[in-house]
């Protein structure tokens, strides 16, 4: 029997079982299988409408401890946008009509306007590939601000 190399061992465990130095990571699941489980969140989070970063938060939480860490992650995502929007929109109806947060809101609106514009420049700039999905673009935009 050949003597192999501590590197040659590490090697045969790797292709052996999917892990380096021949143990199982992951409580026993190979790499090939954590592999999976890397690219799979990520992967249903670009196919499903809504952003991204909560649906992979609620997906890591998932993987990590099942439907009880799915709560926790969404809770602890979702949780703190909705208080601070809840926040502002009590602001905004309490004291919306003063005439100093008409001023506010009157700086505050290019921003937002900005944003958006912003937003869907990008989106045009990756979504749109040829003239025919420009004219439907168009066309759609015109139809939404017609209804």
């Amino acid at each position: 029997m050949v003597k192999k190399s501590p590197g040659q061992r590490r090697a045969a465990g790797i292709t052996r079982n999917g892990s380096g130095g021949g143990g199982p990571p992951g409580g026993g699941r190979g790499l090939p299988q954590a592999r999976h489980d890397c690219l799979w969140g990520p992967g249903c989070a670009r196919l499903s409408p809504g952003p991204n970063s909560t649906e992979l938060a609620i997906n890591i939480g998932y993987q990590q401890a099942g439907w009880p860490g799915l709560l926790v992650a969404g809770a602890c995502f979702i949780l703190p946008a909705s208080l601070i929007v809840t926040g502002v929109a009590y602001l905004y109806v309490t004291y919306g009509r003063l005439a100093e947060m008409q001023g506010i809101l009157y700086g505050v609106k290019p921003v937002v306007t900005a944003i958006v514009l912003q937003a869907l420049w990008r989106l045009g700039r990756s979504a749109v590939k040829s003239i025919g999905l420009a004219a439907l673009g168009v066309a759609a935009v015109g139809a939404a601000v017609a209804a």
